[in-house]
């Protein structure tokens, strides 16, 4: 049975990675049906290009902001945030296309350009997998669960799916713990109303790694070092993305060390 419960695990996440590879495929499509069309014709000033999912308006300055409102509709249906609490982190976001970083297909660092591209999702999703950890510790899968929807999904666990009846002390004690991880990681500057948002955009955008690296390897070393990922994190992300994913990976370690667990699990 656990054998069976390992593989069943397993599945849930090749099939959530399969997903995300799918919306990172339709993402590129759009990217490059949009740069075609730019170079069949030229695009008057104040009208709208669909590049990804999410849509770009070029301004007077040459520069591009991000839509608020169809960023939004490209998220996940489960939110918590406010627009009005979105619309400061949306509108530094502003789109800047990545820097050259002049090695090529392959750089410095010894990683293709989509490997890099995958540690960006892959510092996001761990963020929320340890967030979700450390809230709903007897859970061993967290199918269906986002960091935007703990709130609910804490009012689901704790009443019984038959009776209806709600275990107090076990809500109480969720929302604790809830409350505590805000808490933690409010200090590194981490917004509730903000931030979970933000990761799930960076998953989408970029996916997630698909394999883990050989146990022991030079690879896994690399993964696991804080500094290591900062410096990907500043040859690989656009400019202004980079603030937010440092302070992701800030709090990544943040609870790596709480919980005395290395910095990426698998």
């Amino acid at each position: 049975m656990e054998s069976i419960l390992l593989r069943n695990e397993k599945l849930v996440r090749e099939n959530e990675n399969l997903k995300i590879s799918m919306r990172c495929l339709i993402n590129e499509n759009n990217r490059l049906t949009s740069n075609l069309q730019r170079t069949d014709s030229t695009t008057p000033e104040g009208t709208t290009l669909p590049i990804g999912s999410p849509s770009f308006t070029r301004v007077s300055n040459q520069q591009s902001i991000i839509n608020e409102e169809q960023f939004k509709a490209g998220l996940q249906p489960h939110r918590t945030s406010s627009p009005d609490n979105l619309k400061t982190l949306f509108e530094s976001l502003s789109y800047v296309e990545s820097k050259d970083t002049g090695f090529g297909s392959q750089d410095h660092l010894g990683f293709i350009k989509e490997q890099r591209e995958k540690l960006l999702g892959e510092i996001a999703y761990q963020l929320d997998w340890k967030i979700l950890c450390y809230i709903f510790r007897s859970n061993k899968r967290f199918y269906g669960y986002t960091v935007t929807n703990i709130p609910s999904k804490i009012t689901e666990v704790s009443t019984h799916p038959l009776t209806g009846k709600v275990d107090e002390a076990y809500r109480h004690h969720l929302n604790e713990r809830y409350e505590k991880i805000k808490e933690i990681l409010s200090r590194k500057g981490y917004k509730i109303t903000l931030h979970p948002q933000f990761s799930e955009f960076i998953v989408n955008t970029y996916g997630i790694l698909q394999t883990r690296p050989a146990l022991g390897s030079s690879q896994e070393v690399d993964y696991l070092d804080p500094n290591f990922l900062r410096s990907v994190i500043e040859t690989t992300a656009p400019l202004k993305l980079q603030k937010d994913l440092v302070l992701l990976l800030e709090c990544l370690h943040e609870l790596a060390v709480m919980d005395e667990k290395p910095l990426l699990l698998w």
